[in-house]
């Protein structure tokens, strides 16, 4: 994924071998940014679709907390991509899309350790992405309990719908 002037570029072979050209029919919601959330700064990348293959994508995060060292987390597997169109926003005005807004949850690895889930919701609320756009990230451990929580609206960076 390569971002230029505000848009992300997927018209290209990803890492996982998969041509990664938007097809007509195909969903997706890509972006890369950052957000604060009380003393977290989350640094993000992700890239996500709905289509008649199925679901994919992927997510990176990197938590930098005050005075500590940062965490990681990095998506395996993405089980559960959810899109819709939110009435209160537009992603932009061209091309209208019908869809500014995803769900998506799966299994990685939290800083070394395999066996957790996520959970992610973005949205495209608009250009610029920066003060507009909004990102969320919860990681719960094996056992349920929730070690990261962070969202907010993006500081720097942009979520693109791309439909």
């Amino acid at each position: 994924m390569r971002q230029q002037h505000g848009r992300t570029d997927l018209g290209e072979q990803g890492g996982d071998g998969v041509d990664d050209e938007v097809q007509a029919g195909d969903a997706v919601l890509a972006g890369a940014g950052t957000v604060v959330s009380g003393e977290d700064t989350v640094h993000f990348a992700f890239d996500v679709r709905e289509s008649a293959a199925g679901e994919r994508g992927y997510l990176l995060a990197q938590v930098r907390r005050t005075r500590t060292k940062p965490t990681f987390f990095i998506a395996t597997h993405v089980s559960e991509v959810q899109m819709s169109d939110s009435p209160s926003y537009t992603p932009g005005t061209n091309p209208a899309s019908g869809v500014d807004t995803v769900m998506f949850a799966g299994t990685g690895v939290f800083n070394g350790a395999t066996g957790y889930h996520f959970v992610v919701n973005a949205a495209d609320r608009g250009e610029p992405g920066r003060d507009h756009d909004t990102f969320s990230l919860t990681v719960y451990a094996p056992n349920g309990q929730v070690v990261l929580s962070a969202s907010g609206v993006l500081n720097y960076g942009n979520i693109q719908s791309l439909r």
